[in-house]
């Protein structure tokens, strides 16, 4: 008798937990969530030295495109990346004809190496002085936006600020290709010409 008024009430458990659990999938279309990393922040070179600041997604500023990249502090992010990096350097776009992001998780370093990546941050940051590095100690991020935390996240965001397209997890030599294609589209929107120099 138990056991089947347990089965009788299980759909109705499920759905709750459904509707109670946030999905970490963004729908296109929509806009980023407000969402803010206090400490360490963004890195900010004054005199060739890296310095923090707190920063927000709110800083992502409407006009031109942004390509946002979230990922875990470790090796296999960078591994991931690499070939979407390359085919990002290869295309050799206009300066100023879209936002680079990249919040790194320090929440999810391995144990004892968060110093070695604040190091490597620094090192990125001066060989790419135009793109917004932004360290985030206890994982604000990706708890605000509802990210799995698995692989990378992609995010390219319109002029107009919204979603137009999002990936998470690996990244496939096709997806590499769609998201490089998705770029051009968004950067020529905003500049009404072709985006590579």
């Amino acid at each position: 008798m138990y056991i089947a008024m347990a089965f009788r009430f299980l759909p109705t458990v499920l759905f709750l937990l459904l509707i109670a659990s946030p999905s970490y999938a963004f729908n296109i279309g929509d806009t980023l969530p407000v969402t803010q990393v206090p400490e360490p922040g963004e890195l900010i070179l004054q005199d060739n030295a890296v310095v923090y600041r707190p920063w927000n997604s709110e800083q992502i500023t409407a006009g031109s495109p942004a390509l946002i990249f979230h990922m875990a502090a470790r090796l296999s992010s960078e591994q991931i990346i690499a070939p979407l990096k390359a085919a990002l350097e290869a295309a050799d776009f206009a300066e100023g004809s879209f936002q680079s992001v990249s919040v790194v998780n320090l929440n999810d370093a391995l144990w004892g190496t968060r110093g070695l990546v604040l190091s490597k941050l620094g090192e990125n940051k001066r060989e790419h002085p135009e793109a917004s590095l932004i360290a985030d100690k206890t994982g604000a991020v990706r708890q605000d936006w509802q990210l799995s935390g698995e692989g990378v996240a992609v995010i390219l965001v319109s002029a107009e600020g919204n979603i137009s397209y999002f990936q998470e997890g690996g990244i496939s030599e096709q997806e590499v290709t769609a998201i490089m294609s998705a770029l051009n589209t968004e950067i020529e929107r905003s500049t009404g010409s072709s985006a590579a120099e």
